[in-house]
């Protein structure tokens, strides 16, 4: 039986997918790739070069995915996306919408919702070429799976949560053949693996419980050690992103009160395809009734609240598409309201707070790192202890009456995981969301970014994005 290895497009879903795929050959398995990258480009380019002489002499199979599409498929693909993005247009509730048992729908709003900064908008809000692009790669992949000849004992891909791997994730699930999902890690020299949705919150728990009983006190404190220090410079090494660098350093609101409780958002914009991946949530159903009900308590214990929104909610065209449903908050005198692209300073707000309260960001765990009382709203990873969620009301007024600090046991269990769980990288050195580093060379972001196109400015960029919202969609 074959361990079939999917290899995305971009760098980071090539380079773990190649990863893994000489590990499982290393413990003599019989390993498949199945190659999704982009073939308009020269063989002669370096990801090619690099990939071949990886796997020169290992024995593995590389099927290209045109290779097992006919001209027949090709035209028959071509005509379903017609007439899959008209019937989408036609649905009234189109995150639901399903064609041959494929979460189209949902893979689409999953696959904008980064774009957009939020998971609820409007079909219309979506580019007619995005939408046309998401719907051809679910099918180009659905015919590719349905057209494998061997016999698969499990199928690895990145993420689960893109059209091409939320498709081979549904096909798997259909026909019941394990999988796994592979996703970065907070170190760049690991990546994670998950026999479940990398954003279902409590199989990070049960990981956190086993890895700390299976290291010793030295070794988690070292590890923890590692992982803060880059942390509460605001380094982010997941998104490969310094927020510190998008803050007005130690700048803080003017009209700030002296004591005050501070709840940081969450952006709603990674959204797992399968309900049965998003994470439990006891009260609290979502991160609004989460805030609505904090903002009560509050009120009603004579404390003030400051919301800060995160970034993230911003969509690359620049908008805010969850204003309307913040206004209530921005609108409150007793609440004081910092929306998303506020400038303020979130470890200098931080450090003032009397108490953080999160729903699942990570500004929860780096407040307890900073000796600051927290707790999350909701199913947040770093929130691997009964203590740490305050996801009731009745827990959220206990916690409120005597905040109390996370113990530090708990600071380093978190920053020892990060640092240290995962697989160790051994063909490459890092891997991070733009590049991959091997033997001193650079492998960019996609193979797509020989296009002059990817040279323009975000702000051109962004221009675009919402000049093509005003395009017709398919089937309008």
């Amino acid at each position: 039986m074959t361990q079939l290895v999917v290899l995305g497009r971009k760098v980071n879903t090539w380079a773990w997918g190649l990863e893994e795929a000489l590990r499982l050959k290393a413990m003599n398995l019989d390993v498949t790739i199945l190659d999704f990258g982009d073939n308009k480009w020269p063989k002669s380019n370096a990801r090619t070069k690099f990939q071949t002489k990886a796997l020169d002499g290992k024995g593995i199979k590389v099927i290209p995915w045109t290779t097992l599409l006919s001209r027949h498929d090709f035209r028959a693909i071509a005509k379903e996306v017609r007439k899959v993005s008209a019937l989408i247009g036609q649905f009234e509730n189109w995150v639901d919408f399903e064609y041959n048992e494929l979460p189209i729908g949902r893979i689409l709003m999953s696959s904008y919702a980064r774009i957009e900064g939020a998971r609820k908008f409007p079909l219309s809000h979506v580019p007619p070429t995005m939408r046309h692009s998401v719907i051809k790669q679910v099918l180009v992949a659905h015919y590719t799976f349905r057209n494998l000849s061997i016999k698969i004992d499990k199928i690895i891909f990145s993420n689960g949560r893109g059209p091409t791997d939320a498709t081979l994730l549904a096909m798997a699930r259909k026909v019941n053949t394990d999988w796994l999902a592979l996703e970065s890690g907070a170190n760049s020299g690991k990546y994670f693996v998950y026999e479940n949705s990398p954003h279902y919150a409590p199989d990070w728990w049960l990981a956190i419980g086993e890895f700390s009983k299976s290291r010793s006190l030295d070794e988690i404190k070292d590890n923890a050690d590692t992982y803060w220090a880059k942390k509460l410079t605001g380094l982010d090494e997941i998104s490969n992103r310094d927020w510190s660098k998008e803050f007005e350093r130690g700048s803080l609101p003017l009209s700030l009160p002296k004591r005050f409780v501070t709840y940081f958002c969450t952006s709603e914009h990674e959204v797992p395809v399968f309900d049965d991946f998003e994470e439990p949530r006891p009260e609290f159903k979502t991160q609004t009734d989460a805030v609505r009900a904090l903002a009560v308590v509050c009120s009603e214990m004579g404390l003030n609240l400051v919301i800060k929104r995160h970034p993230n909610s911003i969509s690359k065209g620049g908008t805010d598409n969850e204003k309307l449903l913040w206004e209530w908050a921005e609108n409150s005198k007793e609440i004081l309201y910092l929306d998303p692209y506020s400038k303020i300073d979130t470890y200098a707000l931080l450090k003032q707070s009397t108490a953080v309260m999160s729903y699942k960001s990570s500004t929860g765990i780096e407040a307890a790192a900073l000796g600051i009382p927290s707790r999350s709203l909701g199913p947040a990873k770093w929130a691997f202890t009964d203590k740490s969620r305050a996801d009731s009301t009745e827990k959220i007024v206990d916690f409120l009456k005597k905040p109390e600090c996370l113990d530090a046991n708990h600071v380093q269990i978190w920053g020892a995981f990060m640092n240290a769980f995962g697989r160790e990288l051994t063909v490459f050195s890092q891997v991070k969301g733009g590049f991959a580093l091997a033997q001193g060379v650079k492998f960019f972001a996609s193979d797509y970014y020989v296009n002059p196109m990817y040279k323009l400015s975000e702000k051109l960029r962004r221009r675009f994005v919402d000049a093509m919202r005003q395009s017709k969609p398919f089937g309008g």
